[in-house]
């Protein structure tokens, strides 16, 4: 009997022994001595309100000591509304989010990280067993940016988006961040020291004046236009400088929200200054005399020549307008201009005349009139 009792000991702890090491019915097994965590038991991320959805929302919430075989999942109270990178734990919008309807939202990241089961196959593929697992809290806050949009909208249209003569300019310590906190505080009015310029509102003025500022020179910005060009690289550069070592990150955890804000507003401002298709648009005063304004949009930098014709379709006057970059060229400073004279620098005769658009493979044409 106690000879029996021995070997039904011994096979019960060596039946054991291999469930533990093939992870049979969910018990796992050690993957290189790896366990995911995260450093903290909660985070904060913020978004716009109203943008497209699978736009990313703040930086990934990555965890640390991965191991070979992991995966983020997503859960908690309004995970419905939300999708995440198993990949990297990079939180994205799932619809639009209505700062009316609801300001804030609480999900909750799970990193479970495993091995493969030693019992997969060709047949099955590999079976990941998810053994080891932390969780974090994650609060994401809508931002209200609707009249924000609305008033960068109308100043990119017209022509705001250019640094006044005489302006200041952001120091010679200015970087950066300074610029992406001065980009959160876009559209406030009053006494603030956002208001570079001092006229009484914080807009893309003031951007382009701290602009002036990083480059040392500001005469080199002032009378420049805001482009997309020069947004992406504002935030090629704040990104890169927020995600620099420990002693970055302490000053800007301490302002944290206004720079995700910031970031969220010039992502705002360079979808903006993309229009999604090239386009010509009506000319102003129409009808005119002697002169008009034509302008157009272009979806890709381009070169840019606008053709005007008479009625019976014969050539009056070439606008060669050289290589443009990607925007909106719609104010008085921007947009094409016509004198009324055909190409001798003659005055032409009142009547009906037709204007054509040839830019990033797009041709247009729309009619205008000269009055007396």
């Amino acid at each position: 009997m106690i000879h029996q009792f021995v070997n039904r000991k011994t096979a019960i702890l060596s039946l054991a022994t291999v469930l533990l090491a093939y992870g049979i019915a969910g018990i796992g097994y050690t993957h290189n001595g790896l366990y995911p965590h995260f450093h903290d038991d909660s985070t904060t991320r913020s978004v716009a309100e109203n943008v497209a959805e699978n736009t990313r929302i703040g930086n990934p919430v990555s965890a640390d000591d991965l191991g070979t075989y992991y995966k983020y999942v997503l859960g908690g109270t309004d995970a419905g509304s939300f999708k995440i990178n198993e990949d990297n734990g990079q939180l994205k919008t799932k619809s639009a989010l209505d700062y009316e309807t609801e300001t804030s939202y609480s999900v909750t990241v799970t990193i479970q990280s495993g091995s493969i089961n030693p019992l997969s196959d060709s047949i099955t593929g590999p079976i990941i067993n998810y053994t080891d697992r932390d969780s974090i809290s994650v609060t994401i806050n809508v931002t209200d940016i609707d009249e924000t949009s609305a008033d960068l909208h109308r100043d990119i249209l017209n022509g705001l988006g250019s640094a006044p003569q005489g302006a200041g300019h952001g120091g010679a310590d200015a970087n950066i961040l300074d610029l992406v906190l001065i980009a959160s505080q876009i559209g406030k009015s009053g006494e603030t020291i956002a208001d570079l310029n001092g006229d009484g509102i914080v807009n893309i003025r003031d951007l382009l004046v701290i602009d002036s500022g990083l480059q040392n020179s500001a005469a080199e910005r002032s009378a420049r236009t805001l482009t997309a060009v020069q947004v992406e690289e504002w935030l090629n550069l704040a990104k890169q400088e927020i995600s620099r070592p420990i002693q970055i990150q302490i000053s800007v955890s301490e302002h944290k929200l206004s720079y995700e804000r910031g970031i969220q507003v010039l992502e705002n401002i360079l979808r903006m200054l993309k229009p999604r298709m090239t386009a010509l648009l009506a000319n102003y005063p129409n009808p005119f005399n002697p002169e008009t304004w034509i302008p157009y949009q272009l979806a890709t930098s381009s070169d840019v020549q606008i053709t005007i014709y008479d009625a019976h379709g014969v050539v009056v006057r070439d606008l060669e307008l050289g290589h443009q970059l990607e925007g909106y060229y719609t104010s008085r400073s921007r947009a094409a201009h016509w004198d009324g004279r055909n190409n001798f620098g003659e005055h032409v005769a009142c009547g009906i005349y037709f204007y054509q658009l040839q830019a990033d493979n797009t041709s247009t044409l729309r009619k205008m009139v000269i009055l007396k």
